[in-house]
């Protein structure tokens, strides 16, 4: 196809009389004459094939379909008495931060207690229901447990953070958060 169009192009150049010196120059380019045998004329046509590489970039795309089933559970750890004032007593003396403990559907494994003085670290304490049990009565699924934790006055002005976090088996958890301010 491409020689066709080439030599219609030619053609078309060739007849049309309007630019003389582009026509010869042109055809030049093109086209070479050699004379073979006494009256036979070979006429050679150049054509120039240019080849265009196209890069075209490959992307891919995949679609992962996820199927999750939600698992809910009820495990609930709640301070009952959070004071929200400040709470009046001696320095030496201790508050009673109490709580509640609830289980999910699978029996709570681990507590974890987390005090800040001041707004600085102060103190934690991890228990897990393989070694401490005598610290805490861990409940069992679907069971409810009261329990407390002491802070102390040190000092006219103390503020505490306390943090109670329980854990699961199901590695679910639930915390709250108790300021006191002495």
């Amino acid at each position: 196809m491409k020689k066709y169009s080439s030599l219609l192009l030619i053609l078309l150049i060739s007849c049309s009389g309007s630019n003389q010196v582009d026509e010869e120059s042109i055809a030049e380019d093109f086209i070479s004459t050699t004379p073979q045998f006494n009256g036979i004329t070979t006429t050679t046509i150049k054509i120039e094939e240019t080849t265009t590489t196209i890069k075209i970039e490959e992307t891919t795309t995949t679609t992962a379909n996820i199927i999750t089933e939600e698992i809910i559970s009820d495990i609930k750890l709640e301070i009952l008495n959070c004071p929200s004032e400040k709470v009046e007593i001696a320095i030496g003396e201790s508050y009673k931060v109490e709580f509640s403990a609830q289980a999910g559907d699978a029996d709570i494994d681990t507590i974890f207690y987390y005090f800040e003085l001041n707004g600085e670290y102060y103190s934690r304490l991890p228990l897990d229901k393989e070694n401490h049990s005598e610290y805490f009565d861990f409940p069992t699924a679907n069971d409810i447990t009261y329990g407390a934790t002491y802070v102390e006055k040190l000092a006219e002005g103390d503020s505490y953070l306390v943090s109670i976090e329980v854990s699961d088996e199901d590695l679910f958890f639930s915390y709250d958060l108790c300021k006191v301010d002495f």
